[in-house]
């Protein structure tokens, strides 16, 4: 059974300011690559609630590139 694209996603109770994300997690693909999420709560212009965020390579110290995919859901 393919195990499909998983996501975890835990409420950010350390958020730094108001611009930190609202829930941080990871994304696990099914070949075994997991990278970081990071979501923000909004709401619509006809007030509709809302989740969008940014789904990024795994943070490296030495490293300070990363790539990135914006995904509204």
């Amino acid at each position: 059974m393919d195990k499909g694209i998983e996501i975890v996603l835990f409420d950010n109770n350390k958020k730094t300011n108001e611009r930190s994300p609202d829930k941080t997690g990871t994304v696990t693909f099914p070949d075994g690559r997991v990278m970081d999420v990071a979501m923000w709560s909004n709401v619509s212009k006809t007030q509709t609630p809302y989740l969008k965020g940014v789904i990024k390579e795994k943070f490296q110290k030495s490293n300070g590139t990363s790539n990135s995919v914006k995904i509204d859901f």
